[in-house]
């Protein structure tokens, strides 16, 4: 288990607070008939949980990342619906723009967007491997076509970072998806995390200016990669909060659970022993996420290496957690609307977002 400093525990007992009263008492129904409460986003808003490692100059909380990981893993534990959208928009958008913007763009999108609320993503993702999203200098300005998927709460969002080629170079341009030359397709249907949505994006004849490309033409890439070094910790932080919620219930469920007269679930031996395995899998899962994340503060070398690492072990052990808290309730927990039939549907996306597993193997065999 992760030893947390004064200011930490301050910030976990803030959240649970928080989250016990705000997102936990409707969380299974809003899941289940896929409902986006900005209500309670605007809620989050107003504790900076939307801008939760952003300079307090840019209204941000200006948060160590070891209490913004703690946050976002106890709303994952109630809504990881909720909490996946607060990792995009942190560090898929509000992050890039405060690491590689102008101060003009730090001025116009961070400051306004933090300060309103307003909602960032990131486009990154194409039905091919090859970028097919093209910029085209065009006087001052640019022209782009195109298309993006599986773009994160496309609908509801104000901006996006969209990733596109340049000159044969990679290149990362702020967009207003409100803008003209921008449709939005229609919402999918997911397995899991339904509080949100993700859709398509077709991008014809975007005109944009030179303030609007984030750095530099060539630099896409490594924007790319500072967003997934703090997004595969934050992604490890929202797994271990289904897992941790999934073992709960599973244990609360064991020990209510009459065999016979006298005795529960809990009570058999080859249960108990199975749970506290889990318990011991979890409190590892714990301690590397966290230290991975103090890691981080430190400002240590080979990030990308330490976050494959901890992404990679942390989401892969966690949905086998799920799923072994699924089995104990037998065919209830098949029925919709529970809170474990959730956590089976929200976990399954986590060994695939933000680099899939057999992708990560890779990623870290590079430092061997």
């Amino acid at each position: 288990m992760y030893l947390m400093n004064d200011r930490q525990r301050d910030v976990l007992s803030a959240v649970h607070d928080f989250v016990s009263n705000e997102i936990e008492p409707e969380a299974n129904y809003r899941n289940h008939h896929g409902i986006f409460s900005d209500e309670i986003y605007r809620k989050l808003v107003q504790y900076h949980y939307h801008s939760l490692i952003i300079d307090r100059s840019y209204d941000g909380a200006s948060l160590d990342l070891v209490s913004a990981m703690l946050i976002l893993n106890r709303i994952a534990y109630s809504d990881a619906s909720l909490a996946h959208l607060l990792e995009t928009n942190n560090f898929g958008f509000y992050l890039p723009v405060q690491i590689f913007g102008t101060e003009q763009q730090k001025e116009t999108y961070l400051l306004k967007a933090a300060r309103s609320g307003e909602i960032g993503t990131i486009a990154f993702t194409e039905a091919e491997k090859t970028p097919s999203t093209v910029a085209v200098k065009c006087g001052n300005g640019y022209k782009i076509n195109g298309s993006k998927t599986m773009v994160t709460c496309a609908d509801i969002a104000k901006y996006a970072l969209l990733y596109c080629k340049l000159d044969e170079q990679d290149a990362m341009f702020i967009i207003d998806l409100k803008s003209p030359g921008i449709a939005i397709g229609k919402n999918e249907h997911t397995m899991g995390l339904n509080s949100i949505h993700i859709a398509d994006l077709t991008i014809t004849d975007l005109e944009l200016t030179e303030a609007e490309l984030l750095s530099a033409p060539g630099k896409g890439q490594e924007i790319i990669k500072r967003s997934m070094e703090i997004m595969r910790i934050s992604n490890a932080a929202v797994a271990l909060g289904i897992a941790q919620r999934a073992f709960d219930e599973a244990l609360s469920y064991a020990k209510l659970r009459r065999m016979d007269d006298t005795v529960t679930l809990f009570d058999m031996q080859a249960v108990k022993y199975e749970l506290a395995v889990l318990k011991a899998e979890l409190d590892m899962l714990h301690t590397e996420t966290f230290n991975t994340a103090h890691l981080f503060d430190c400002r240590i070398d080979q990030q990308m290496l330490f976050s494959s690492i901890t992404k990679y072990v942390v989401t892969e052990k966690a949905k086998e957690i799920v799923d072994k808290s699924f089995q104990y309730f037998g065919g209830s927990a098949y029925i919709k609307g529970t809170t474990i039939e959730r956590s089976y549907r929200d976990i399954r996306i986590f060994t695939i977002i933000g680099g899939v597993s057999e992708m990560l193997k890779w990623s870290i065999s590079r430092y061997l």
